[in-house]
């Protein structure tokens, strides 16, 4: 082979763990069943600062970050930026037709300043974010000519108001999709601010039963005399140099860091606590990065419902806010006049989530990071959407598309109804499992599927390469290469015979009423030998 054809792992979303899975995939399929992996399969949170804290407030918007168990995977990076990008189509600032105007990747523009959000950053960080994640490498595709212009302006002065703005309107838009995350976060840095009033740090025992102590004092400078020598050149040179620290506490500093400790502490205890649970149960391999759970593929699927389990039992065991609170109370001077007022905020500070519902979310950890399409209506990570969307306005780029996949698999046939699902985001072709699948229609297993094969209602098929239409300029451009498709009614609010003609040879959603909807069983046998099944089948 060649060397060009040799390099297809480089494309890869992360090329040296693909090549690493590349070979051990070659170890094991040459060794057999007796091969020991050492690669770990890891498991990450879904932007885990956010998700502690709406674990603490009980957040009805934990859905945002994968906490409420669904067959859909959400994206809170996604959420806020066409949050932000909503408020500033309002906004009245000459830059924002600029900034709108840009064609990249809205999920990356906005992904660090959510990210960074519940560890510290804020306004003027998260401007500089966008300085140095953004404007500096578009201007440095400018002077290596890979870019005519800069799409935000020529000069740096256009940079930083345009970085300005995409931070301010992203805070904003963090504040209102998680406020209760937000509000906690002000909670911890007031009781902060009242205890370095005092002189005092703030001060908890975690969920782990370690101390924590967001102690900041300012230290103990002097000015040291020194002489630089260079060649002959003698100069003097006085540097700061610290000397031990005050007693004193330093209010900025501690009010700033205490949010983002209390997270960590928070994201430090669920991670040890989950160690100890496996190393319980005979898991002692690991590989752990903050919140990046990994374990041999032997333990995985214990493993990670381990670190649910764990998730979910710490948050029913520990109030960490409260403990927090209480723990200020003790250590704050007895007539304090403002302490009454953080014991109603922290009432404020609760909202209806079930916490138990974090043990049946399948993407609360290890979910697919994806990115906006590119023109061509892929993914600049080289992955694939797990869902598709049809709304009336969209429908016609989706008939085309699905159309051929019918004509391609099954000739002859004129109108071939694919199923689809209603959802609190719209209508929705398809429920996806792997979005890397190699296009092929088969049943559940693994069979081509034929004229005449009789898919039952709750059955299994397996459909890939419906590639959905990219419209340049608008955020609707899907690829889909769907696998494990659940066969399912239409639902009421969409009509498919509107929108893909009446069904002559496919499924006609007016005689579908499946009566085994959701049976994973023996209805999942989808070969052309249930040729006589009942009026709950259609056939394709």
């Amino acid at each position: 082979m060649t060397p060009e054809a040799l390099s297809f792992w480089t494309q890869a979303d992360k090329p040296f763990l693909f090549l690493a899975a590349c070979i051990e995939l070659t170890n094991a399929l040459a060794y057999g069943p007796g091969y020991v992996c050492g690669l770990p399969c890891s498991w990450d949170g879904s932007c885990s600062g956010a998700q502690h804290l709406c674990a603490a407030t009980r957040s009805e918007d934990a859905w945002k970050v994968n906490l409420i168990g669904n067959d859909e995977v959400h994206d809170l990076y996604t959420i806020v930026g066409n949050a932000a990008k909503q408020s500033m189509a309002r906004d009245t600032d000459p830059m924002v037709s600029t900034i709108l105007a840009y064609e990249g990747d809205w999920r990356k523009v906005f992904k660090r300043n959510t990210m960074t959000t519940f560890y510290g950053s804020k306004g003027f960080g998260m401007a500089q974010q966008h300085m140095d994640d953004l404007m500096e490498p578009l201007s440095r595709e400018v002077m290596q000519k890979k870019r005519a212009k800069h799409p935000f302006g020529q000069t740096r002065k256009e940079h930083h108001a345009a970085s300005r703005l995409l931070a301010a309107h992203a805070a904003a838009a963090i504040k209102g999709e998680i406020p209760l995350a937000i509000k906690a976060m002000e909670f911890i840095q007031k009781l902060s601010a009242m205890m370095a009033h005092e002189g005092k740090p703030l001060e908890w025992t975690t969920p782990i039963g370690l101390p924590w102590s967001n102690r900041y004092h300012d230290p103990v400078t002097e000015r040291v005399n020194l002489w630089m020598h260079d060649h002959g050149v003698r100069r003097p040179f006085r540097p700061v140099v610290a000397d031990g620290y005050k007693k004193t506490i330093n209010k900025n500093h501690s009010v700033n860091g205490s949010a983002p400790n209390f997270v960590h502490a928070c994201d430090a205890a669920h991670l040890l606590r989950t160690v100890n649970a496996a190393r319980a149960e005979g898991i002692t391999q690991f590989a752990l990065v903050h919140d990046s759970f990994g374990s041999l593929p032997s333990h995985a699927a214990r493993f990670r419902q381990i670190i649910r389990e764990e998730f979910v039992r710490m948050y029913e065991e520990h109030d960490v806010l409260t403990e927090v609170l209480e723990q200020a109370k003790c250590d704050l001077d007895e007539h304090n006049d403002k302490l009454s007022a953080l014991v109603d905020m922290r009432a404020d500070l609760t909202g209806k989530l079930n916490i138990k519902e974090v043990l049946n979310a399948e993407y609360a950890f290890a979910y697919p990071k994806l990115s906006e399409p590119d023109t061509k209506g892929e993914y600049a990570d080289g992955k694939y959407k797990t869902e598709g969307t049809a709304t009336e306005d969209y429908t016609e780029r989706f008939q085309e598309e699905i159309q051929k996949v019918a004509d391609d698999n099954f000739p002859g046939k004129k109108n071939v109804h694919l199923p689809w699902k209603e959802t609190k985001e719209g209508d929705i072709a398809f429920i996806f499992k792997n979005p890397k699948k190699k296009p092929i229609l088969t049943d559940s297993r693994g069979k081509p599927l034929k004229e005449g094969t009789v898919i039952r209602g709750g059955s299994k098929i397996r459909i890939a390469g419906v590639i959905a239409a990219w419209e340049k300029g608008a955020k609707r451009g899907v690829s889909l290469w769907p696998d494990a498709v659940r066969v399912i009614k239409l639902s009421e609010g969409f009509d498919a015979n509107a929108a893909f003609g009446a069904a002559e040879d496919g499924f006609n959603a007016d005689d579908y009423e499946p009566t085994n909807f959701g049976n994973d069983g023996e209805d999942a046998d989808n070969d052309a030998d249930d040729a006589e099944a009942g009026d709950d089948a259609f056939k394709l």
